[in-house]
This record gives structure tokens, sequence and C-alpha cells, in this order.
């Protein structure tokens, strides 16, 4: 980056004018020359450089949002599978409940059939009980009016 001065050469400067820029500009090429060069490639590298970072970093940032891009559709397909699968379950928790409570209330039914039944059975032998206990009763007192009339009788 080193700037050669423009050659003074104009009119109303002489030769030595000139001769004496020109000098000038080889000594500075000769104490500087070296050390601009040095720099100006520094620089030039450190640009490079600069600019393969500035590259790198924006495939990355394409390389990451494609990244995030996956990852957030894997999530949603994800929680969508997740979601069907505990509506899946849910619903046969629930019809598996029903049958549950389906087969209980046909159990309880059964049941009170059943006891039904034998409260009804219980009742017809208390009837049946009953008479016969009625009868004997009945047949008891027949006796003990026969027996208390021939006693009554015996007495006379």
């Amino acid at each position: 980056m080193s700037e050669a001065l423009p050659p003074l050469s104009t009119p109303e400067l002489g030769p030595s004018v000139t001769e004496s820029a020109e000098k000038i500009a080889r000594i500075r090429e000769i104490l500087f020359g070296a050390q601009m060069r040095a720099y100006t490639q520094k620089l030039d590298s450190t640009t490079q450089e600069v600019l393969r970072l500035q590259q790198e970093v924006k495939r990355l940032d394409t390389q990451l949002a494609e990244q995030d891009k996956t990852l957030h559709h894997q999530l949603s397909v994800e929680n969508d599978r997740l979601r069907d699968q505990l509506q899946a379950q849910d619903k046969q928790q629930t019809e598996l409940l029903a049958e549950a409570e389906e087969r209980q209330r046909q159990q309880l039914q059964a049941l009170a059939l059943q006891h039904t039944q034998q409260i009804q059975q219980l009742l017809e032998q208390i009837q049946l009980n009953k008479r016969t206990i009625r009868d004997q009763v009945f047949q008891l007192l027949s006796r003990l009016n026969l027996i208390k009339a021939g006693r009554n009788m015996a007495d006379e």
C-alpha cells in the first residue's frame, strides 16, 4: 500500500525539485518499503482470514438453522406420535373401564336376582313351616282336649 508520490513535474518547478521528490520517494521506499510490504501482506492475510471466518460463520449459521428446523420437525412428529398414543391408551382404558363397569353391573343384577330368588324360597319355606307348626299345634291341642275330656269324664 505504499503510494508513490506523483512526480512533481509542473512547469513552475524545475527539474531539480522533481529529482528531489523522486529521491525522497526512493529513500522512503528504501527505509519503509519492506515494512510497508510486510504490513500490507499481513493486512491482506488478515483480510483473507476475516473473509474465510465470515464464510465459515455463515456456513455454520446455515447448518445450525437446518438442524434447528430438523429438530423442530422431529419434536413435532414425536409430540404428535405421543399425543396419538396417549389418546389411544385413554380410549382403550375408557373402553376397558366401561366393559368392567358393565360386567360389574351384570354381576350385581345376577346377585340381586339370586338373592331375590333365595328370599322368595325362604319366604315359601317360612310359609310351609308356619302351616306345619300350625297343624302340629292344632293336633297337639286336639290331643290335649281329648286328654282333658278323658280326665273330665274319669273325674265325673
